[in-house]
């Protein structure tokens, strides 16, 4: 049987505790969270700047050897490499194993479709490769 006058619940005090034990957690978590959403980013260009390494080493492998690639933006790829070997074989080749994208003059290439993650990404700025060095953000 209840008694009149018994109080249950909880007490501000208790209540104002666990809002700031939340807001500590909040307060690590969000920055966390961040981070990893950035890395994830950095990762999906990565792949993606990855296979387009892998169609011009492919689309000039007969031919020559490529020395640099350079991101400029997120449509705008110049590869640079053997000049005699960056002609027309290279761009149908180049389509062959990459179609998202078409080869102009001296190996500048634009994409179709944007670079994903490209913008959220540390590479953001530009990127370089070459074979020593892999891909460095500039």
């Amino acid at each position: 049987m209840k008694k009149f006058g018994s109080k249950s619940g909880f007490t501000l005090v208790e209540l104002i505790v666990v809002i700031a034990i939340l807001g500590i957690l909040a307060g690590i978590a969000v920055p966390a969270y961040s981070g990893y959403i950035k890395k994830a980013n950095d990762a999906a260009i990565i792949t993606e700047l990855d296979a387009v390494k892998t169609a011009a080493l492919a689309a000039n492998a007969k031919a020559g050897t490529i020395n640099k690639i350079e991101v400029s933006g997120e449509k705008n790829i110049t590869v640079t490499g053997d000049p005699a070997t960056l002609d027309s074989e290279f761009a149908t080749n180049f389509n062959l194993y990459y179609p998202n994208g078409t080869v102009g003059t001296g190996g500048a290439i634009t994409l179709t479709k944007a670079l994903p993650n490209y913008a959220n990404s540390s590479y953001s700025g530009g990127a370089t490769w070459t074979p020593t060095t892999g891909w460095q953000a500039k």
